[in-house]
C-alpha cells in the first residue's frame, strides 16, 4: 500500500503513468487494470487540503480537470423519448394530498376573491370578467352563498351576477329564487332586463315543468305570483290553452291584467282571445290599454279596426301612439309601402 509520505518524484511518475493510460485508452478503447497506487491516489479529492503534499503538488504540476457532471436535462429528455420514465407523474405523486377541509377552504377563498372583484366598481372590465368566471367555476358548495346573493336587497348587480351561476347548477329548480330576485328588483325600481332574460331562458328550457309550476302560480293569492304566471305563460303558449290567461286578463291587479294581455297576443285564432282583449282596450289603467291594443295588432284580426279607430280621438298621447301602430299593422299586414 502506498504510504502517505510519497515524494514529488513518485507523484510525477504516477501522473505520467496515468496520462499514458488515458492516451492509450483513447486510441485502443482498452483500459488496463488500475494499480494499487492509482486506486489509493484517486481516493483523495483534488481539492482536499488535508491530502499530504497537496500544496506542493499543485505548485509543481498542472491540476487534473474534474470530469464534467452529466447534463440532467438531456437525461430527462432521453427518458421521455424512450418512455421509460415519467418525471412529471413522479412529481405529481409526491405532491401532498389536500384534505377535504383544505379543499373547501380553498374553494370558499376563491369565491371571496370573485366577490371582491365583482363589487369593484372602479374596474368594470374586471368585474364583468369575474361574473363570467363565477358562472364557469361555481360548485355545489357555493350554492348557499349564491342563494344569499340572489336574495340580497339593494344590490341588483350582485343578484344578476349570481343568477347565471345558480342556473348552471340548478337549472329549472332555481326558478322560484330567480322570480323572488326579480320581485326585489321591481320594488327597488330596476327594470331587471338581464334577470328577465335569464328567467325566460329557464322557462323555455323546461316547458313541461314550467307549465305545471306557472299554472299553479296563476291561482296564487299573491298578485306578484299571478303576474309572473301571466307574463311567462306566453313563452310556452304551444303547451297550454289560453283559458288561464283569459281569466287573468280580468284580474283585480292592473299589472296582472297587462301581463296577461301581452301574452294573449301569442294565441292567434284561438277561441275567446279576441273577445278578452277587446274588453281591455277601454281599461281604466293606461298600461292595460297599451297591452291590449298592441296584442290586437299582433293578432292580425281586422275585426279590431272598427274597435280601435274610434279610440284615437280621446286617447292619451302614449295610448294613441300604440293605437296608430296597431291600426297600421291591421290595415297593411304585409308591411307594404303605400
Amino acid at each position: 500500500m502506498l504510504t502517505l509520505a510519497m515524494d514529488n518524484a513518485m507523484i510525477k511518475d504516477l501522473l505520467l503513468t496515468m496520462l499514458a493510460v488515458a492516451l492509450a485508452g483513447c486510441s485502443s478503447q482498452s483500459v488496463p487494470e488500475p494499480s494499487a497506487a492509482s486506486t489509493e491516489s484517486e481516493s483523495y479529492s483534488a481539492t482536499d487540503t488535508q491530502r499530504p503534499d497537496a500544496q506542493q503538488f499543485a505548485s509543481t504540476e498542472p491540476p487534473v480537470a474534474e470530469p464534467e457532471a452529466p447534463d440532467v436535462s438531456e437525461t430527462v429528455v432521453e427518458h421521455r423519448d424512450n418512455k421509460t420514465e415519467s418525471p412529471a407523474s413522479d412529481v405529481t405523486e409526491k405532491q401532498p394530498q389536500l384534505t377535504e377541509v383544505q379543499k373547501r377552504e380553498a374553494s370558499m377563498k376563491r369565491l371571496d376573491e370573485l366577490y371582491r372583484t365583482i363589487q369593484d366598481v372602479d374596474d368594470i372590465g374586471a368585474s364583468v370578467e369575474a361574473i363570467s368566471q363565477l358562472t364557469e367555476e361555481a360548485t355545489v358548495e357555493w350554492l348557499p352563498t349564491l342563494h344569499e346573493w340572489l336574495a340580497h336587497p339593494d344590490d341588483f348587480y350582485l343578484r344578476e351576477a349570481a343568477a347565471s351561476a345558480v342556473i348552471r347548477l340548478e337549472s329549472f329548480k332555481c326558478l322560484p329564487r330567480l322570480l323572488h330576485a326579480a320581485h326585489l328588483g321591481r320594488s327597488e325600481g330596476h327594470d331587471n332586463d338581464g334577470l328577465q332574460t335569464e328567467i325566460v331562458g329557464v322557462v323555455e328550457s323546461a316547458p313541461e315543468e314550467a307549465r305545471t309550476y306557472l299554472l299553479k302560480l296563476a291561482d296564487s293569492k299573491n298578485a306578484e305570483d299571478r303576474r309572473d304566471a301571466a307574463w311567462l305563460l306566453g313563452f310556452i303558449h304551444e303547451r297550454i290553452e289560453p283559458d288561464a290567461l283569459i281569466r287573468l286578463s280580468s284580474d283585480s291587479s292592473p299589472r296582472v291584467r297587462s301581463a296577461a294581455c301581452g301574452s294573449l297576443s301569442s294565441f292567434k285564432g284561438q277561441a275567446g282571445v279576441f273577445e278578452a282583449l277587446s274588453q281591455r282596450v277601454s281599461d281604466p289603467d293606461e298600461q292595460v290599454r297599451v297591452s291590449s291594443v298592441s296584442a290586437l295588432g299582433y293578432l292580425g284580426d281586422k275585426q279590431a279596426l272598427p274597435l280601435l279607430r274610434p279610440l284615437l280621438e280621446n286617447a292619451t298621447p302614449r295610448v294613441k301612439s300604440f293605437l296608430q301602430s296597431a291600426i297600421k299593422k291591421l290595415e297593411n299586414p304585409e308591411g307594404k309601402s303605400s
